[in-house]
């Protein structure tokens, strides 16, 4: 009956000639530039968050200045927010210069970076594989997967895209260098090495891509079959060379703002099994993206029996992937690509307070999208029918799980609560939830947020701070008091928090307690 009523459908189609290659070619970028700016349309309306945008953009002095010739200088010489990343840096002076401080303009780079990158993924992974179809089901995985909004909606995360910007040209560049003879035309292993320069430029995370060029030798390059190892490797020394340099720098910039936790204030035991934990998360979370937040709190000293079925799964899916590596050797690839570039992200080097973060998937999810794909390309012909309507089907529920998720992303407060209703024991998104709450000028919705906040982080000056702030509007001056006076006991250095204290002393007729905390 379903094969009856599909048949006027196949039989319209079957009227249309055949597409050449470039028209496909065309018409496929023109479906995934639009599908991208449609999906992502609300983005539009959607304020900075009080989230590291504020570091990075609208409350920076540096990047409000905008891009001139000094700018270039404070880039390259200083660490921000634990990272050291200029060619981002310069992309929110760009567009401070160009947009102002208008967020819509911020997002619309964001937007036009992700299309582009999903095009790039099309294009690259068409002429890695040459196979035009399953590449275009990939490239449109990858474009409306909602676990890609935090780093599309997102203005801080421009450092993601950016990267993986030049990730993808370097693969581009590599795919180039790989179809021509070993012995000439170097100049594309060259360029190879030019983009990853400036994608770690942007963000870190390609120290990995040297390992991603050599799965790409085994499949679907095939490189290994007719070049040993030992040149595959030699070749990549510059790659390499770069890793090991920008990994140096990422330690230090951690190390310089106290970002990079020390040894001892997580075990390697939890970090390891954090990364296990995280590991199956990311999994799952492409598969069934529900309950997606933009901060899931790490965990200390997790039960053994927590990780009884991470280990499985990620151990079944490595045998499994092993095991029928010569006869589908695309689950190798995407398992190993998967898990591969996760590695610097997952924890196990303790960054932030973040047991995993949805952007850290943007480029590993491809390697599970290759996997489900050519998977289903080599089911039989009879099959294969359905395959069309299948992505067709799957692209649609994806996008408008998208959609929904932006819509999360429209202001801090919407943002952070939805956070707190999908994790538990989460002090900074209860803190930030309260800034947004403030923004909104509901102070007591901000209060219940900020003593949630103290409650699981009793010993943190900052969210007394807040916390005193909020009491001040609800008309509690005692207990503002009380809790400056918290804050400023853990942090006697805050002058802000001094001055505060002050002020409210005053205030309150208790003029020799005030005068007692003024400077000599």
């Amino acid at each position: 009956m379903l094969l009856a009523s599909l048949s006027p459908v196949r039989l319209y189609f079957q009227k249309f000639p055949p597409l050449s290659p470039r028209q496909f070619l065309v018409y496929s970028s023109l479906t995934l530039f639009a599908l991208v700016l449609a999906v992502y349309s609300h983005a539009f309306h959607c304020e900075f968050i009080d989230f590291d945008d504020n570091t990075h953009v609208f409350a920076n002095p540096s990047v409000l200045a905008g891009l001139h010739p000094r700018a270039i200088l404070w880039v390259f010489s200083h660490f921000i927010a634990a990272q050291w990343i200029p060619l981002t840096w310069l992309s929110h002076m760009l567009d401070i210069s160009l947009f102002g401080t208008d967020p819509a303009f911020h997002h619309l780079t964001n937007l036009i970076l992700h299309a582009f990158n999903s095009l790039l993924v099309f294009l690259v992974w068409q002429r890695l594989t040459r196979d035009p179809w399953p590449s275009l089901a990939v490239a449109l995985l990858f474009a409306v997967h909602p676990i890609n909004v935090e780093s599309v909606a997102w203005i801080a995360e421009r450092k993601n895209l950016l990267s993986s910007t030049f990730w993808l040209l370097a693969l581009a560049a590599y795919s180039i260098h790989a179809f021509r003879s070993p012995s000439s035309h170097r100049r594309y292993l060259w360029l190879t090495t030019a983009f990853m320069a400036l994608g770690l430029l942007a963000k870190p995370m390609l120290v990995t891509l040297p390992f991603a060029l050599l799965l790409l030798d085994h499949w679907p390059l095939q490189r290994h079959h007719s070049l040993p190892l030992k040149f595959l490797l030699l070749e990549k020394i510059p790659l390499f060379a770069l890793s090991l340099l920008f990994s140096l720098i990422t330690l230090a910039a951690a190390h310089s703002t106290g970002a990079l936790a020390s040894p001892t204030s997580l075990p390697l035991l939890d970090r390891l099994t954090n990364a296990l934990i995280a590991d199956q998360s990311y999994l799952l979370h492409l598969l069934w993206p529900q309950n997606l937040a933009v901060l899931y709190p790490i965990k200390a000293a997790i039960p053994l029996t927590q990780t009884i079925a991470p280990l499985f799964l990620l151990s079944s899916i490595t045998f499994l992937s092993f095991r029928f590596r010569k006869k589908l050797p695309h689950l190798l690839f995407g398992w190993l690509w998967f898990l591969g570039i996760l590695i610097p992200v997952s924890g196990i080097f303790q960054v932030g307070s973040q047991s995993s973060a949805d952007r850290f998937a943007y480029l590993p999810q491809l390697g599970i999208f290759t996997m489900i794909v050519w998977s289903l390309r080599a089911l039989p012909a009879p099959t294969l029918r359905w395959f069309p309507l299948a992505t067709a089907l799957t692209i649609t529920l994806l996008a408008t799980a998208t959609t929904q998720q932006l819509l999360l992303w429209t202001d801090t407060a919407s943002l952070f609560e939805h956070t707190i209703a999908v994790t538990k024991n989460n002090p900074l998104a209860h803190a930030i939830a309260g800034i947004g709450q403030v923004r909104r000028q509901n102070y007591p919705q901000a209060v219940l947020h900020y003593r949630q906040a103290s409650r699981l982080l009793p010993r943190n000056p900052e969210i007394h701070s807040l916390l005193a702030e909020a009491l001040t509007h609800t008309h509690h001056q005692a207990e503002a008091i009380q809790h400056l006076q918290i804050s400023l006991a853990l942090d006697p250095h805050d002058k802000h928090t001094r001055k505060n204290l002050v002020a409210l002393l005053a205030q309150s007729g208790r003029l020799q307690e005030a005068a007692l905390l003024l400077p000599p």
